[in-house]
């Protein structure tokens, strides 16, 4: 099973079109972790900074970070 690290700049990628390349990479991390093909690591600092640091609809970041639990 593969291991992978996000980094803040990864979740923001993945929930706007800011970066459509690191969006699709950081999708299929996702996919990969949905279907028990990976694990993600997300550091609770990278969570904090993600939350506290971005301007999305509440919604957004809801649906983002209950992906971790």
């Amino acid at each position: 099973m593969k291991k992978r690290v996000i980094d803040t700049n990864a979740l923001i990628s993945f929930v706007t079109d800011r970066n459509p390349d690191q969006q699709e990479k950081a999708a299929a991390i996702f996919e990969d972790a949905a279907r028990l093909k990976a694990t993600i690591l997300c550091p609770q600092n990278v969570l904090t900074e993600f939350v506290y640091g971005s301007v999305f609809m509440k919604k957004d970041i809801v649906a983002v970070v209950s992906l971790f639990f």
